[in-house]
Formats: C-alpha cells, sequence, structure tokens
C-alpha cells in the first residue's frame, strides 16, 4: 500500500503490519492508524515532484511506518484495506 504525505510517499507491505490502532488527530479527533514494521520512503512531494530527501523528523518520530487510514478513507474498513487487514489477521 502506499500513502502520499505533503513532503514524501511512504509505501508498505501487508506482511510487515504489526499493529490497528485507535490514536487522535491533534489529541482531539479520534483516528484509526496502521502501524508496520518497515516501509520504504520516496522523497516526491504532492504535486510529484522529487525532492532532494525526506526530512529527518519524519523518521525520529516513526512517521514512516504509520499510516492514518481514516485520513485516506473513512469507512476503511468495508473497503478492500479493511479485508486486506482482517487477512492479516488483525481486526480491522
Amino acid at each position: 500500500m502506499t500513502a502520499q504525505r505533503d513532503a514524501y510517499r511512504v509505501s508498505v507491505k501487508w506482511a510487515d503490519l504489526v499493529e490497528v490502532r485507535r490514536d487522535k488527530l491533534g489529541g482531539l479527533v479520534p483516528l484509526d492508524v496502521m502501524v508496520f514494521s518497515r516501509s520504504e520512503l520516496e522523497p516526491v512531494d504532492a504535486r510529484g515532484k522529487v525532492r532532494r530527501s525526506v526530512p529527518p523528523k519524519v523518521t525520529e518520530v516513526g512517521a514512516d511506518r504509520r499510516i492514518q487510514v481514516g485520513v485516506y478513507l473513512r469507512d476503511w474498513r468495508e473497503s478492500p484495506i479493511g479485508r486486506a487487514v482482517a487477512a492479516t489477521g488483525f481486526q480491522a
């Protein structure tokens, strides 16, 4: 699965999924987060422009291994993403 962020693109494999948890965006809005053991990062911005590098803070805070799935797809449990998560043995 690939997610595009403002300053980079992150790609993960379902086999590397380690946790699906409920978190809060900005400390207020409940949000589901998928956590992976590893990922691949590309320094590409949201407009497709290649950047020199991924900002170091991304890996420092672990954002390179987390996808806030609710931001991209509100009802993700009823989508192919939810079925893929369930197929890994995690509760979607």
